[in-house]
């Protein structure tokens, strides 16, 4: 194989790659409930997360490690995701009002916070995080176990 065969394979490859990953955000966004979340909490201000989520868990076991990021204002929690994977992922802020939170034990040992996000979509989003769910007791206490 030449030089240019080798660097046209490597194009080809990386256009390949570009365009499963453009076609994978989408679905990722509707199966974990993001894209729904977007219909009524997407914000086009400036919102990127002061917290990056270790794990953040959506809907169906929809996994966000570490890219979703999480801040908390007055107004309503924010949610972000990092990077190329904001593709199909806007920004999101969500009123308080439609915030419900409880604390969880997983395997009986580890602290997590469940919150149900959006009245009507409640949708869940699931973390571990100390400083996420300490920010997020913050602005709405969580429902006990």
């Amino acid at each position: 194989m030449t030089a240019p065969q080798i660097a046209a394979l490597v194009a080809a490859g990386l256009a390949g790659l570009a365009a499963v990953f453009a076609l994978l955000m989408p679905l990722v966004a509707w199966f974990s409930g993001w894209r729904r979340l977007a219909e009524d909490f997407r914000t086009d201000s400036e919102t990127r997360g002061r917290i990056v989520l270790g794990t953040g868990t959506l809907r169906y076991g929809a996994h966000y490690n570490n890219v979703m990021c999480l801040d908390c204002r007055p107004e309503g929690l924010v949610l972000s995701v990092r990077g190329p994977f904001r593709l199909a992922h806007p920004p999101l802020l969500i009123p308080w009002s439609q915030v419900k939170a409880e604390d969880l034990s997983v395997l009986w040992t580890i602290p997590a916070t469940r919150l149900e996000l959006g009245s009507d979509a409640q949708i869940p989003l699931t973390f571990f995080k100390r400083e996420a769910r300490e920010l997020v007791a913050r602005y709405i206490r969580p429902a006990a176990p």
